[in-house]
């Protein structure tokens, strides 16, 4: 056992993992099932890290899509953008819709 590492590994270019970083994985059973279970230690500051510096992949990605089919990559990013805001919309209209039937039920005429 005295091959085992505890410090950072040198891998290609400046990457460098950090084997203390590793998370302990919890097993359990379940009936039949042997369920095993990451115990990833929360650690904000690398994700937001990771996600830093994968901005230039995607980026590339969306770079490389938008170069094959410019209007369908336009088109397929306007309907993310309305799909994600049709529920907002969806609940402004059906709230504005229940309270001119309210409105009428209590009153007796339609009111703006």
């Amino acid at each position: 056992m005295s091959n085992v590492k505890t410090g950072p590994v040198q891998l290609s270019g400046d990457e460098k993992i950090d084997q203390r970083d590793n998370p302990s994985i919890e097993e359990l059973k379940l009936g039949l099932w042997n369920m095993k279970i990451e115990n990833a230690p929360n650690n904000t500051s690398r994700l937001v890290q990771d996600i830093i510096s994968s901005y230039p992949t995607f980026k590339r990605l969306a770079q490389d899509i938008y170069c094959l089919d410019p209007p369908l990559f336009l088109l397929v990013v306007l309907g993310q953008l309305f799909g994600g805001i049709q529920d907002a919309l969806l609940m402004y209209f059906s709230s504005s819709l229940l309270k001119t039937v309210r409105r009428f039920i209590s009153h007796g005429e339609m009111c703006q």
